[in-house]
């Protein structure tokens, strides 16, 4: 009975957190969805602020909290290993909802490029973001990164499996494929408001500090093969006919 409940819950998790990303999807674009990024009741522009960034705040701190070792490690001692990593995306994908739900727009525009010839040129970078991030889950292990990998071993009674380090296509570009992914679908919009910059500049910030703590793991983890990794592949910005870069 463990077992299938276990199952059953990441596979409801995985499908949780594939609608919170559709809808966080529209939420940035501002198409399908009832509530985005610019829509929405309004509040005083000191109220607006206040409430986004305890939102955003909210965000960075499940992230990344629950992205550390320590919190794995006390987590396990509540819920299954297996579980462990749907825990996570339950987590991730309600906090990315509650973001969607409560943010107050800042609605003073700064370009407004719709119904231009620029439009579909920021649409497709937009798009490209998404590909990025997702097609990047895929060339590591996209079912291991959302939970159903775990549950699925624990399902047919396999042992717990051990990482390797690889640097699949995307992987041989930058060394974080997934963070440069949401870095353009949160930059390329052809609606840019106050709120969005807000919304965007944050993000920002949290992907460099993720990154920096994400690092320092995987050095822990893999040693000099990723220091190597690190000398011999950009960060997150992809440079052209350059084969070595810090980031």
């Amino acid at each position: 009975m463990k077992r299938i409940i276990i199952l059953f819950f990441a596979v409801m998790s995985y499908l949780f957190g594939l609608g919170a990303i559709v809808y966080y999807a529209g939420f940035l674009s501002e198409i399908g969805v009832p509530k985005s990024i610019n829509g929405g009741a309004r509040s005083s522009t000191g109220i607006a602020i206040t409430v986004n960034l305890l939102l955003l705040a909210t965000f960075g701190i499940q992230h990344s909290v629950m992205a550390r070792k320590g919190f794995k490690k006390w987590l396990k001692r509540w819920v299954p290993s297996s579980a462990e990593r749907s825990v996570y995306i339950f987590m991730s994908s309600a906090v990315t909802l509650l973001i969607c739900r409560y943010w107050i727009p800042l609605p003073y525009e700064i370009y407004d490029l719709r119904e231009s010839v620029w439009e579909n040129l920021f649409w497709g970078l937009y798009g490209l973001g998404w590909f990025f991030g997702l097609f990047s889950t895929f060339l590591i292990d996209h079912f291991d990164l959302f939970g159903l990998k775990q549950a699925w071993y624990q399902w047919k009674g396999k042992t717990e499996f051990r990482y390797q380090f690889k640097t699949p296509l995307l992987y041989r570009i930058v060394r974080h494929p997934i963070y440069l992914g949401w870095l353009m679908i949160h930059w390329f919009t052809p609606h840019l408001t106050a709120g969005h910059v807000l919304y965007a500049s944050v993000i920002t910030l949290y992907i460099y500090i993720a990154v920096y703590f994400e690092e320092r793991d995987l050095v822990n983890e893999f040693g000099n093969t990723y220091r190597e990794y690190q000398e011999s592949t950009p960060k997150l910005i992809p440079v052209l006919g350059q084969t070595k870069k810090k980031g």
